[in-house]
């Protein structure tokens, strides 16, 4: 009776532990369960996000492709025109450079040539031809040679009337019926009467000597009031002195007239112009002159040589 007593408390003690440990072993597994499925479940929504941005970035990088054959798509020709094309598309000639009459400078060279051809004559005829009898041998071969070189230099003085660029247009091939752009090149009038000359060469056969444009000359604000200051005053000089009025318009011409044949002697403040395929040179004031942004327009179309 006792023996089978023991025997049914170790089987309940048996069963009771078998108990506690399934439950426990239960416990673990289904701890285990839930984390697994949890890491499955935040890998699942990671890959998901992930497929998302990538799909949404390819959507803004990918670029929708043309039906059919691949055209490659060009931008305008508009925006890499030149500016000689520019100037060809319009409909009427464009002014791109004049100057103002140059009649005090060709009446310059005209005295000063006939100065020399004068004074050459002159003493050609007293002191080559008719010589004095007291003179040495020598003295009229001298004299002859002088007269010779003052011939050359009034010839020189003027020839330099000549070929003056009053005009330069740029005539576009709708008006010229011709192919290329053109620039006409108008000479000023040398004497009154005369019909003044031009040609039309092609933009690409005109060469200038120099550039037609100036550095821009940046003045402080300060520098600025100064030049309005002493300009004011000027004016006001000008027109509260009268009788000094006569005085100093005579010394402006006479200075207009020293500077006039001081650019006959030098040539000082000419650009020479060249036209492949005729012969002679042009000159162009740069000084006075207006230019078309400030002569930028030319340079941009014409070459420049040193000659």
């Amino acid at each position: 009776m006792a023996l089978g007593n023991f025997h049914c408390g170790r089987l309940l003690y048996a069963q009771n532990l078998a108990s506690k440990q399934g439950l426990a072993h239960g416990v673990f597994r289904y701890s285990l369960v839930r984390g697994l499925r949890s890491r499955y479940i935040s890998s699942k929504a990671k890959q998901a996000n992930s497929r998302q941005s990538s799909t949404s970035q390819r959507e803004i990088i990918s670029v929708p492709r043309p039906a059919g054959r691949f055209q490659p798509v060009y931008k305008s020709s508009k925006a890499y025109q030149s500016f000689a094309d520019t100037l060809a598309l319009r409909a009427s000639p464009t002014l791109l450079y004049q100057a103002p009459s140059p009649a005090v400078y060709i009446t310059g060279c005209f005295l000063l040539g006939g100065f020399c051809f004068t004074w050459a004559a002159i003493n050609f005829y007293s002191h080559y031809l008719y010589p004095a009898d007291d003179v040495p041998a020598w003295a009229p071969v001298f004299v002859g040679g002088v007269c010779v070189a003052m011939v050359a230099f009034g010839t020189w003085s003027t020839l330099g009337a000549y070929r003056i660029v009053r005009t330069i247009a740029a005539i576009p091939p709708s008006v010229a019926r011709s192919e290329p752009l053109l620039l006409k090149i108008e000479n000023s009038r040398v004497l009154p009467g005369f019909r003044p000359k031009a040609v039309m060469a092609p933009y690409s056969n005109v060469v200038f000597s120099a550039h037609l444009s100036k550095a821009e000359l940046k003045l402080t604000p300060a520098e600025l009031a100064h030049v309005r200051d002493q300009q004011a005053k000027m004016r006001e000089i000008e027109k509260s002195r009268i009788l000094t009025l006569p005085f100093r318009q005579a010394s402006y011409w006479l200075w207009k007239a020293f500077e006039a044949f001081k650019k006959v002697w030098s040539k000082d403040g000419f650009i020479y112009i060249r036209v492949k395929g005729m012969n002679g040179t042009w000159k162009l004031d740069k000084n006075a002159a207006w230019a078309l942004d400030d002569g930028r327009a030319l340079d941009r179309l014409v070459k420049h040589e040193l000659f």
